[in-house]
């Protein structure tokens, strides 16, 4: 039906972190990704939106399962460079973060926290989409990866 949409559950293709103290380590098998800003913990998430290409996105937001409660602010910023993998991905050697995408704070372990990214995903529709979180505080955010059996972290998207 003309007008109808629908929605479309997208999980990364790839997830991790970099951790400032442990600098040559990947972490990107692991069942969380950590976010920090004391000692440096910084989430990466890369998503595959080319099922999206040629859509009408009405919104998209990140929803992630939280395993460790934060009262910090998180920021999701852009991240050009969509080369980096899961498995590789290290403090010494991650990608830069860029412009700042939206911020959120007050995440509660056990509960699902909604982040619109809506005009992101937009501007990266039918490409890779590649994004960072870091933090402003040192109450770090931990929420299950793809790694993990359920409550995976996922983009849900509604389009037209």
């Amino acid at each position: 039906t003309p007008g109808q949409s629908t929605s479309l559950s997208l999980t990364p293709i790839a997830d991790t972190y970099a951790y400032i103290t442990s600098p040559n380590s990947s972490f990107g098998t692991g069942k969380t990704v950590q976010v920090d800003g004391s000692p440096v913990k910084i989430g990466y998430l890369k998503f595959d939106l080319g099922p999206l290409a040629g859509k009408s996105i009405l919104s998209a937001k990140l929803r992630m399962r939280i395993t460790s409660s934060s009262s910090s602010t998180q920021v999701i910023k852009d991240v050009p460079d969509t080369s980096w993998s899961e498995t590789t991905l290290t403090y010494n050697n991650r990608p830069s973060l860029t412009s700042t995408i939206t911020s959120f704070t007050q995440s509660t372990s056990g509960t699902w926290k909604e982040v619109d990214i809506t005009p992101a995903v937009m501007s990266h529709q039918g490409q890779i989409f590649s994004f960072g979180m870091d933090s402003t505080g040192s109450d770090g955010l931990d929420f299950y990866s793809k790694e993990n059996a359920v409550d995976k972290v996922h983009l849900f998207v509604t389009y037209n």
